[in-house]
């Protein structure tokens, strides 16, 4: 008997442990996913202001850079312009004005093109980066969030473990219990029939 309630008891003492011990568990990792949560977001939006902000200085750099070779481009036709008229006829054709004309056209054709590729370049380096950056912050985040959940389902395995261990003990000890219980009375039981047989033959 006194087995049969040390086994109830510790049983229990072994649920109300085991609810408390899942409870905990789960406050802490719904505390540590809010945090994770926290760290994530906060990232995330440093993360899209440092893109806003290259990908702004980069466009503001690429349209400073544009104006003043536009302007470069004027001043050095305006030049020309002003040579040709200060020359006389003899001395420069228009054959000559146009291929020194021609020749910087295409100058500025190809400057532009340049600062154009240049510019489309640092905008998918950055732009990669970014997503890069994005990927790696997402995938940090779900094995936080993956390794809490997985901490609180090892917490319940195990309180669950020792449940069903003190389960098995308290059946044990109600099945020793029983067998001995049931040996007294089928001793009893024997005396009992001796005796009647006894008193029956005399």
């Amino acid at each position: 008997m006194v087995e049969l309630m040390l086994a109830a008891g510790k049983m229990a003492m072994e649920s109300i442990s085991g609810t408390i011990q899942n409870m905990a568990a789960s406050k802490v990792a719904e505390y540590e996913k809010d945090v994770a949560t926290m760290y994530y977001n906060y990232n995330k939006n440093q993360i899209q202001e440092a893109y806003n902000d290259t990908y702004s200085s980069l466009m503001a750099n690429y349209a400073e850079d544009r104006l003043e070779l536009s302007n470069e481009y004027l001043d050095a036709s305006s030049d020309i312009n002003v040579f040709v008229s200060q020359q006389s006829t003899y001395l420069t054709t228009t054959s000559e004005t146009e291929s020194v004309q021609s020749r910087l056209d295409a100058e500025y054709i190809e400057s532009m093109n340049n600062l154009t590729a240049n510019n489309t370049y640092q905008i998918s380096a950055i732009t990669s980066n970014t997503m890069a950056q994005n990927l790696q912050l997402d995938q940090t985040y779900t094995n936080q969030i993956n390794a809490l959940d997985e901490s609180v389902d090892a917490v319940k395995q195990n309180t669950n473990n020792r449940i069903l261990s003190s389960v098995m003990e308290l059946a044990d000890a109600g099945l020793d219990e029983y067998r001995s219980y049931k040996a007294k009375n089928d001793s009893k039981l024997d005396d009992l029939l001796s005796v009647s047989i006894k008193g029956g033959l005399y």
